[in-house]
């Protein structure tokens, strides 16, 4: 999901407040799958060059998600949600 303040979705949007303590394991619990983190990167570089370059079709307000195991990507349409923005930009959030 590419965030455009004040302008698209962001991470409070679709999430609007981060789970309980202890509920999610961390990455140094679970484990990362190096092949994940450079996917993911790539997407995320690809993301970063359409927005400098001008570029169209940018994520915004589209959570991509991708399913590592199945090799399928999905998008789920998303919406902006102003209280949502304000609290992040108001608030010292916990996002782990």
């Amino acid at each position: 999901m590419t965030v455009r303040p004040g302008v698209s979705a962001c991470y409070r949007c679709v999430f609007n407040a981060p789970p309980p303590p202890k509920a999610v394991p961390s990455c140094s619990q679970a484990g990362v799958l190096g092949a994940v983190a450079g996917v993911i990167g790539s997407l995320q570089a690809t993301e970063a060059l359409k927005f400098l370059l001008g570029l169209d079709g940018l994520l915004t307000d589209t959570l991509l998600v991708w399913n590592a195991q199945r090799m399928d990507f999905r998008k789920v349409k998303v919406k902006q949600n102003n209280a949502a923005q304000y609290a992040a930009r108001t608030h010292d959030h916990d996002l782990a």
